[in-house]
């Protein structure tokens, strides 16, 4: 497909010297049959295998790093989830603790209210504690 890539290789193969060969273009490095040199965290290694153990090594190591980040996102999701019902529930408690004081405080209402519609004569106001007697015709 590449006749310039299909050359290259062809022509080091034929070569008894050494080489550098930097290059990204999986072919070349295959049919030029190099040895690989992975550049990586500001060192150099020689890899033991060949270019395509070096490429399932990489997808691996990939796999491996979006399942670890995808366990991550999946566990802050969780906590996220966690703090949100808490703080619902949270809220809930405050709500029911309000009602549960609006209510006392009605029954309490309601109560002196009873007392004193208890103590009020049907048809009138109450009578005052201490009556005053009219005084006595002369």
């Amino acid at each position: 497909m590449w006749p310039q890539i299909d050359a290259l290789a062809k022509g080091l193969g034929e070569y008894n010297g050494g080489v550098v060969l930097v290059s990204h273009d999986a072919r070349l490095i295959r049919e030029a049959n190099c040895e690989l040199w992975v550049c990586a965290n500001q060192d150099v290694q020689k890899f033991k295998g060949e270019f395509d153990d070096y490429r399932d090594q990489l997808l691996a190591e990939l796999r491996r790093a979006e399942a670890e980040e995808d366990e991550r996102a999946r566990i802050r999701a969780e906590k996220r989830a966690a703090a949100k019902a808490k703080a619902v529930a949270e809220k809930e408690e405050r709500i029911r603790k309000r009602l549960a004081a609006r209510e006392a405080r009605e029954k309490a209402a309601r109560e002196a209210a009873g007392e004193d519609a208890a103590a009020t004569p049907p048809g009138g106001d109450a009578a005052p504690a201490a009556a005053v007697a009219p005084a006595p015709a002369e």
